[in-house]
């Protein structure tokens, strides 16, 4: 009994101690609850049945969270145990054995980790259904979300809590095992509060900031750094290895500036007279002195996982962007049919529009010319032959009507063309490409291209043949009358009824049909894909299907890429809310030792305003140091991104970086409160 109140008592007199902890972890269990709950829901998995990776990401989502909740709960298990060295010693001077001791601390693990548990499976089922109709959302589904409460949920996420509290416990008793407790009790009074600093600290200061700054260069001309590395390697993968030398860089620089330059800056700011001896400067620093020589390597992590965090984060809501974009721009309009089909689908729209003038037409003829031209694209010179498409510059015009993605062009000579560029490599497709005369057939002189422009025509992937588009003057383009030519109309609605039921009431009455070019000598004609050839995707030759609505397109890009998002912002957060759960329980640590320090300042005449004001330019440095160093990498792990997918759409990523700056505000604004408390108890 004795043994099972002192139990009891040390929960309930180091539960303010632990209840940041605990609330971390009831947070992480209410995410991994509502990620599995959502991946068992029927209902939402039979209306996400074409996109058969949702169980399986937001389970592998759940897996992603549960090894934070271990890791997590592995650093907080060592940092209570660092902070109790003192009252396990004395434990082990007052006669109880290991095993008492060992089970006493499983024990405290143990209600501490259940407590955690039900708050974190009651926050779960509460506020599950508000997670679903986020996600809902995110994935810009038109259903009901329902509050459901999932028995196989809760077993799973009691399972897999449960296995990892217990491993943890069990790492507990471990360290009463390995160690002589009373040499631990006076381990604590051990160990050098200041750190010399050393040619090699000098070295490896130093070396840190270069190898950060050498990793932003790099990722900021990755473009040009992968064709230096394409160079040498000779196969290609210069990308894959200028994206693995710039992570070395970043990470291994990260760690040599926690453990040089940082206390490099200390130093010199204690020789700097006037600052030191100012207010008790000279106590903040020599404890900052103490803090980066006894965390650096602990800080160095935070701030490398917390960059992958932000980079994630920031990476997910870039790619939804540019996806988003991507399919906009392709599919400007809410259909792209062939012309034979026009008057059919118009018709059956009218049906459900009730008005006529509810509906924008614009007819684009395009002409098939074979033609040759020289290409030089990242200093390789090719050539390209066969049938190109080509639109009069008056059709184009028209096209600018319905398509607002088109510019402007400037009035083009009889012998000028614009090349349209259909693949962008990092936003400088367009700009990097030159080209020699082109010649096309039935013309005796020679073409110049007079600029390069990115096609935002619209169905490029599908509706039109996959070539080599020119835009050329209108007098140039009549002479072409015996060309073969198709015709693509590109038909806006503004029905009230929403994409989907527009494109189940008339588009899905179509069936699938493809058109394949044909060039056989001299003649070039198209030929119909036969109807179970439509839906392969290993059909060869160039195909075009004759009737493309916009709602499958963006609709799909919403699922996959709003998914993405949906689960890199929690994980994200989770890992965000973990590592300022971590920081804030080490400060607390460190203010139990600091605690007589500052009892001394005060008895010396140091005013409580003095010790205030330490105590946040302390912590500030200490929280804010790693996500400084985090931000920028995540900055320059963006602009390295934007090499692939450039996008002009940063609204999700700034929200983002917000998200990530109101969760360590909060946690540095509650370390400092309980940390002045601390400090500041009689």
């Amino acid at each position: 009994m004795i043994f099972i109140r002192l139990v009891q008592k040390n929960v309930k007199t180091q539960f303010k101690n632990y209840l940041i902890y605990s609330l971390s972890m009831a947070c992480s269990v209410m995410v991994y609850y509502s990620f599995i709950s959502m991946s068992l829901d029927q209902s939402l998995l039979q209306r996400l049945h074409a996109n058969r990776n949702l169980a399986a990401t937001l389970q592998a989502s759940g897996a992603m969270i549960a090894l934070f909740i271990f890791v997590f709960m592995y650093i907080a298990n060592s940092l209570f145990i660092n902070k109790r060295k003192n009252e396990l010693g004395l434990y082990s001077l007052l006669g109880m054995r290991r095993y008492q001791i060992g089970l006493m601390i499983f024990l405290e693990n143990l209600v501490l980790g259940l407590f955690s548990l039900i708050i974190g499976l009651i926050l779960g089922i509460i506020f599950s259904k508000l997670f679903s109709m986020m996600l809902v959302k995110a994935l810009s589904l038109e259903m009901d979300s329902r509050f459901v409460f999932n028995l196989g949920a809760v077993e799973k996420t009691t399972r897999m809590y449960l296995i990892i509290l217990f491993l943890v416990s069990l790492r507990g008793i471990y360290l009463v095992y390995r160690y002589n407790l009373i040499d631990l009790f006076r381990s604590a009074t051990k160990g050098e509060r200041y750190i010399k600093v050393t040619l090699f600290t000098w070295l490896i200061g130093f070396l840190g900031i270069f190898l950060v700054c050498l990793g932003y260069y790099r990722a900021a001309h990755l473009s040009d750094y992968t064709m230096i590395l394409n160079q040498h390697y000779e196969n290609g993968m210069g990308l894959f290895f200028g994206v693995i030398r710039i992570l070395a860089y970043c990470v291994s620089g990260t760690y040599f500036i926690f453990y040089g330059f940082l206390p490099i800056v200390l130093v010199m700011l204690q020789k700097i007279k006037s600052f030191y001896y100012r207010d008790i400067h000279m106590i903040t620093t020599g404890n900052l002195r103490f803090n980066f020589r006894k965390n650096a390597m602990l800080l160095g992590t935070i701030a490398v996982l917390s960059g992958t965090a932000i980079a994630a984060i920031g990476g997910a809501t870039n790619v939804y962007s540019f996806g988003i974009e991507a399919a906009e721009k392709d599919n400007p309009v809410n259909f792209i049919v062939d012309e034979t089909l026009s008057d059919e689908l118009v018709t059956k729209l009218s049906s459900l529009e009730r008005e006529k003038s509810n509906l924008e037409q614009v007819n684009l003829p395009i002409t098939l010319l074979k033609g040759e031209f020289v290409q030089t694209f990242s200093e390789e010179q090719t050539t390209a032959k066969g049938p190109f498409n080509i639109i009069s510059e008056k059709n184009y015009a028209d096209l600018q009507a319905i398509n607002p993605h088109l510019k402007t062009l400037a009035k083009l000579k009889e012998t000028e063309v614009i090349y349209l560029e259909g693949v962008v490599y990092g936003g400088q497709g367009a700009w990097n490409r030159t080209f020699s005369t082109i010649k096309f057939e039935g013309f005796t002189s020679s073409f110049k291209v007079k600029n390069v422009m990115i096609d935002e025509l619209g169905g490029r992937m599908r509706a039109r043949y996959n070539l080599p588009t020119f835009i050329m003057a209108e007098s140039q383009v009549d002479k072409l009358k015996g060309q073969k030519k198709y015709t693509l109309s590109f038909i806006r609605s503004h029905n009230k009824l929403s994409d989907e039921a527009v494109y189940k009431k008339v588009v899905r009455k179509f069936p699938p049909t493809k058109l394949r070019l044909i060039e056989d000598n001299d003649t070039i004609y198209e030929e119909k894909v036969p109807q179970a050839m439509v839906q392969r995707d290993d059909y060869l030759g160039l195909t075009r299907e004759v009737v493309v609505a916009r709602y499958p397109d963006l609709q799909n890009n919403r699922t996959q890429f709003g998914l993405l998002v949906y689960t890199a912002i929690f994980l994200g957060s989770i890992f965000l809310i973990a590592t300022g759960s971590i920081i804030m329980l080490k400060q607390l640590s460190e203010a139990e030792e600091e605690r007589s320090r500052y009892q001394m300042l005060r008895k010396l005449g140091v005013t409580q305003s003095q010790i205030k004001g330490s105590i946040y330019r302390q912590n500030a440095l200490v929280f804010f140091v790693p996500i400084i160093i985090a931000a920028l990498h995540g900055k320059y792990a963006l602009v390295a991104l934007s090499y692939l997918l450039p996008s002009s759409n940063q609204t999700l990523t700034w929200l983002a970086r917000g998200i990530m700056l109101v969760i360590y505000l909060i946690f540095y604004l509650s370390t400092v409160s309980n940390y002045n408390k601390i400090v500041n108890k009689s």
